[in-house]
Parts: C-alpha cells; structure tokens; sequence
C-alpha cells in the first residue's frame, strides 16, 4: 500500500502499459458489424415468415455514395430467395444483412448469384453470421 501512495503517477504509468483501457467499439468486430445493419422491423418479419437472415461483409471497392448502396441493394434483391425490402448496408462498416427464404434457396446459392452480379462492380459478400433459429431471434 505504500508504494500506491509514494508512487501513484508510476502506478497509473505501469497501468496503461499493460493495455489496460476502456473499450470502445472499433468497427472491425462481427458484433459491430452487425449492429450497424441490425433492423429490429426486418428481423420481426423475417422471423414471423420463418426465413433467415444473413449478415454480411462487403469486400472490394467500398461504396460511399447513395447510388452504389442501391446498386448493391438492387442486386441483391434481384437474387431468386431473398425477401424484397429487407436489406440494408453500412458503407462506413462494409457491412450488409438481409432477409431470405433459406427452406426454398441456401445461402450459398443467394451469395453465388448476387457475388456473380456484383463482381461486375468489384464487390463481393462474405457471410459473416446466419441467424435462422427462433431463439437466435431474441
């Protein structure tokens, strides 16, 4: 105890050194990812039509611009399986989730055709996380 009221400056040092901060979301995790597209009304209708929902990472030339945000929506929603009017993007975190009937289309038969539609744009989508379970829902 001594040593904390001689030296408090030295401990406050040794402290941050270790790393030892506040944590702060920096867009790189999935949960931030996620939470940047995360729509509670979409996740309410696909669960009540018993679809999925898949969250996605956008690689390739980011979109800043509204114009190829609705592009990719476009695109995406243009893909046989995939609920109209359920997808949103988060330019500043490449992220992207939407609705989709996964008992009539897999996943990774959405992704193949939207990725070949979107290539042409130099972007492509890497699933990130899938939610299809009711309880995954909560």
């Amino acid at each position: 105890m001594t040593i904390v009221r001689r030296h408090p400056a030295a401990i406050v040092a040794l402290l941050i050194s270790a790393g030892i901060s506040p944590a702060f979301g920096c867009g790189h995790c999935v949960e931030d990812k996620i939470a940047a597209v995360y729509d509670y009304e979409m996740v309410n209708r696909a669960a009540a039509a018993g679809h999925a929902i898949a969250y996605c990472l956008i690689e390739g030339r980011l979109m800043t611009d509204e114009t190829r945000q609705r592009e990719i929506v476009r695109s995406l929603e243009a893909t046989a399986g995939v609920d109209p009017g359920t997808t949103r993007v988060s330019p500043e975190n490449a992220a992207l989730a939407f609705a989709f009937n996964a008992t009539e289309v897999p996943l990774d038969a959405v992704l193949r055709t939207a990725n070949g539609l979107l290539a042409r744009k130099g972007i492509n989508l890497v699933p990130i996380r899938v939610v299809d379970r009711p309880a995954e829902f909560k």
